[in-house]
């Protein structure tokens, strides 16, 4: 065989691949299958100067808190004063007037100020309690009413209430201190009345619900009546003092006086016998025409009958006394 042939025999043998021959050379590293991530990451970059820089306002997230805060401090203000909230809202409808009256007192229908006796839609309330529907009754010489309470109150006299009632010039003829002995209840209408003097039911034309403030009850009036007259050579002149605490009556000072006086006179004989009776009860004094006592109706008069009782109111003095012909001021 020459060497053409051998040349043309290894020519046309098939080649094997080369295998490597180093099997120390890492191997690259399978890639696993990477998860997206669907949430944004922030990547820090660092700025060249020419990219768009974004600014994040954190005044404007601060202001947002604070409106917040406010609106919920408003809101929390709103649910613990939702009475007082009423209260305004109930006086603004009854008045017009977005105040808040003294008293905790809101008033609803009323005429002139006062309820009308007779007309049921007229009402007054102080603090939680409601009072309304004033009416007369004759065959009992009362007024009733009716009135509920949101609240409940155990101690009812020291509410300093007063049912107060007036004619028809609107001047106070009877006031009574809603002293009920039992509790009021919450939420349930009760019925009270208020016994009055025949000539005070004919005259109530109108009736005031009132607290008191524990000044107002201290304060005191003096109402002084006077009456002077000439009688053939004699002059009468009588004048008795009233004094009053919260307008009812609590004491008179007496001081008549006839000046050139005849015993034989009548006006000289009724003054005599005026010192005799509370001579017996009192201190009087009567001396040369000019008779002098006190009477103070917060002590024990043993027996003697004053002019007016305790309590009399100082328009019930002045309307009376004027009848008389005497004049008070």
């Amino acid at each position: 065989m020459n060497n053409n042939e051998n040349q043309g025999q290894i020519n046309n043998t098939p080649q094997t691949p080369l295998q490597p021959q180093n099997t120390n050379v890492p191997q690259s590293p399978v890639q696993q299958p990477v998860e997206v991530n669907n949430s944004v990451t922030e990547v820090p970059t660092v700025p060249t100067g020419n990219e768009e820089i974004t600014v994040v306002n954190t005044e404007r997230k601060k202001t947002s808190s604070i409106i917040m805060l406010i609106l919920v401090g408003i809101l929390i203000a709103f649910v613990f004063n939702i009475d007082k909230v009423i209260e305004y809202y109930d006086n603004y409808m009854a008045t017009g007037n977005l105040t808040s009256k003294t008293n905790n007192e809101t008033t609803n229908n009323l005429v002139n100020g006062f309820i009308l006796i007779g007309e049921n839609t007229s009402r007054i309330q102080i603090d939680k309690i409601i009072f309304y529907n004033f009416k007369k009754k004759d065959e009992s010489s009362s007024i009733i009413f009716n009135y509920e309470s949101s609240l409940k109150y155990d101690n009812v006299p020291s509410l300093n209430i007063y049912i107060e009632f007036y004619n028809s010039e609107k001047e106070l003829i009877y006031k009574k201190l809603f002293d009920l002995t039992n509790t009021i209840e919450k939420d349930v209408v009760r019925t009270d009345s208020v016994i009055v003097p025949s000539d005070v039911l004919q005259d109530a034309y109108y009736a005031l619900v009132k607290k008191y403030t524990q000044s107002e009850l201290n304060s005191t009036q003096t109402l002084t009546c006077k009456y002077n007259k000439n009688e053939e050579e004699q002059v009468l002149n009588y004048n008795i003092v009233y004094n009053f605490k919260n307008n009812e009556l609590i004491n008179y000072i007496v001081n008549k006086q006839i000046l050139n006086y005849n015993t034989d006179s009548e006006s000289y004989k009724s003054l005599n016998l005026e010192y005799l009776v509370a001579s017996q009860k009192l201190n009087a004094v009567f001396q040369s025409g000019n008779l002098n006592y006190t009477i103070d109706l917060e002590k024990d008069l043993n027996g003697y009958t004053p002019l007016y009782e305790k309590g009399t109111l100082r328009t019930i003095i002045k309307n009376k006394e004027k009848l008389k012909e005497w004049v008070c001021e």
